[in-house]
C-alpha cells in the first residue's frame, strides 16, 4: 500500500511537471518588448554618429511612415532602446550556477535579450536576472555547465532591435531599426 500511494503521488508530480513545459511550448510565439535594451558587449547610449542615411519613424514599427531622415554625418543622441522579440523558453535540468540565485528550478525560464559577454536577461514570473545561459539547442555540446544548466524547450528569436535618436542639429526625434539604420558610436560599435 505504501509503495502504491508513493507511485501515485510521483505520477502525479510529473504530470504536473510536463504539463507545465507542454503548455509553454504549445504556447502562441507572441512578439514582447523588451525595453531599455542595448544589446551586445559595451553597448551604451549616449552619443552617436549618422555613417549613412536613415529613416527615422515616431514609433517602433517598420509600417509606420517616415518622420524624418538622419543624413552621414549627423551626430545623435541615443537615449533608450526596444528589442522586439519571441522570447525563448527552457526548464532547469542542471545545478544553477552562482549568477542564477533566485531562480526556481521547478518553473519555467523565460530568455529575453542578450546582454554580452555570455549574458542574458531571463524572467521567472516578474522576477529579472542576468545570467549565463544556452540560446540555441546548438551551444550545449560545446559549452560549459555554466551555460548549459537549462534545456529549450523554445529559442528566442533573435528580434528586432529599435533605438530612439534625438539628432544634435536639427529637430528631430524618433525610432531607428537598428538592423538597417547607419547609426554607430563614436569607436564603430552599437
Amino acid at each position: 500500500m505504501r509503495w502504491s500511494g508513493l507511485l501515485v503521488v510521483i505520477a502525479v508530480g510529473l504530470y504536473v511537471y510536463t504539463a507545465e513545459y507542454g503548455k509553454l511550448e504549445a504556447t502562441e510565439s507572441k512578439v514582447e518588448v523588451v525595453k531599455d535594451a542595448c544589446p551586445g558587449e559595451g553597448c551604451v547610449f549616449g552619443d552617436w554618429q549618422v555613417y549613412k542615411e536613415t529613416s527615422v519613424r515616431a514609433v517602433p514599427d517598420a509600417t509606420s511612415p517616415p518622420i524624418g531622415i538622419l543624413v552621414p554625418g549627423e551626430p545623435v543622441i541615443a537615449k533608450t532602446g526596444e528589442i522586439h522579440m519571441v522570447p525563448g523558453i527552457a526548464k532547469v535540468v542542471g545545478p544553477l550556477p552562482d549568477h542564477g540565485k533566485g531562480i526556481e528550478k521547478n518553473k519555467p525560464v523565460e530568455i529575453l535579450d542578450y546582454l554580452g559577454e555570455g549574458y542574458s536577461r531571463v524572467r521567472q514570473g516578474s522576477n529579472y536576472f542576468e545570467v549565463k545561459i544556452a540560446r540555441s539547442r546548438q551551444e550545449c555540446p560545446v559549452r560549459t555547465i555554466r551555460y548549459c544548466w537549462v534545456e529549450l524547450v523554445r529559442e528566442p528569436t533573435e528580434g528586432k532591435w529599435w533605438v530612439f535618436v534625438q539628432a544634435k542639429r536639427q529637430e528631430l526625434k524618433g525610432w531607428v531599426d537598428m538592423h538597417i539604420a547607419g547609426i554607430r558610436r563614436p569607436n564603430g560599435r552599437h
